[in-house]
């Protein structure tokens, strides 16, 4: 009986949802997921969103928000009208983009060496 109850508090202990948001306790939860979204989109702002604290407000995210919801919100953001915070980073994306690299500094370095 011991060894089960070590089981069960192990188990415990690896099932996690979104942390309790005082505002939205006893209502619908589209509120909850939308405040969610946006302080994830100002984290990865602020922090970039491969960070521990911006993957933790994605995961949370994810468990609140339906994925038709986060899948139009990120489609809107990347068109550039979401109503909500606007920001996109490649890194988003896992890094699947590559940034654009500057032409002007080559064209720069290529006039300086002419002269």
């Amino acid at each position: 009986r011991t060894e089960s109850s070590a089981m069960a508090a192990e188990n415990k202990s690896l099932i996690s949802t979104a942390p309790v948001e005082p505002r939205y306790l006893n209502t619908n939860q589209a509120g909850h997921c939308w405040t969610l979204y946006n302080e994830y989109v100002m984290c990865s702002k602020a922090q970039g969103a491969l960070t521990p604290l911006c993957q933790a407000l994605r995961r949370n995210t994810n468990m609140i928000c339906p994925a038709d919801w986060l899948e139009g919100w990120d489609e809107a953001r990347k068109e550039g009208n979401f109503f909500g915070v606007q920001y996109w980073d490649d890194e988003e994306i896992l890094g699947t983009e590559e940034p654009e690299e500057d032409d002007e500094d080559e064209d720069e370095d290529e006039d300086e060496e002419e002269e």
